[in-house]
């Protein structure tokens, strides 16, 4: 089976990183640039209706800018019961099969949920060893397919574990929650700074989200040669 090549996973990382570190750093600098013209306004400044209305939005859009960016620890919520392993084995033994098909390992936990969806996730430092590999089954879905279909879903999300994409799903997830974020303070404060972040808010999903139907078409694939019979 064909594994997407480690320079394909290196541009997506690049890719994300790049994003993240061009809207932490610009973030940053613009603070920067803000707080330094308040001082000089503090310090050189005539004290007047203009440079009140310049401190003000300075500090207000420093203030705001800084506040947004400190990272915010992510706290894991169960979506749903755990299916266990020894409550569940049939269901745990297509899910080892398809794990084997895909040269993955099988996941961790599994848990059900409401949703007609069926989802992976990892749990654990961001690239590190100690990732914890999370399926989600919505029982709708699982209700409503035939058990080729489940394996083929099955199959399509290990996919996503196969071709690294819950590895850079956390930081992307994490990048365009902080935007919003500072998006939502700035205008908050009434800031015209706002427009920046929602163009570079913009942009960075017209990315990701272009790399993101990339991975579905890319487990899509990968479902198919699994789940269709070999001659």
């Amino acid at each position: 089976m064909r594994r997407m090549s480690s320079r394909t996973f290196r541009i997506r990382a690049a890719t994300a990183l790049g994003l993240a570190l061009g809207f932490y750093l610009g973030s940053i600098a613009l603070s920067a640039i803000l707080l330094y013209v308040a001082y000089r306004v503090v310090l050189f400044g005539h004290w007047n209706a203009a440079s009140v209305k310049i401190l003000v939005f300075c500090l207000a859009g420093a203030g705001a800018i800084l506040w947004s960016i400190v990272p915010r620890r992510e706290k894991f919520e169960v979506p749903g019961p755990a299916l266990d392993r020894g409550e569940c084995p049939y269901l745990w033994s297509e899910i080892e099969n398809i794990a084997a098909a895909t040269m993955q390992e099988a996941p961790v936990e599994v848990y059900l949920t409401k949703d007609l969806n069926a989802s992976v996730t990892q749990r654990g430092s961001f690239f590190g060893r100690s990732r914890r590999s999370i399926l989600i089954l919505g029982l709708p879905l699982m209700e409503v397919i035939s058990i080729s279909e489940f394996r083929a879903v099955l199959a399509h999300e290990f996919g996503h574990f196969y071709g690294g994409d819950t590895r850079l799903a956390p930081l992307v997830y994490r990048l365009h929650k902080t935007m919003l974020r500072t998006i939502h303070s700035l205008a908050k404060a009434g800031s015209h700074l706002t427009r920046i972040f929602v163009w570079y808010a913009s942009l960075s999903s017209r990315i990701t989200m272009s790399i993101s139907r990339q991975q579905e078409l890319e487990a899509d694939a990968l479902a198919d040669r699994i789940s269709t019979p070999q001659h």
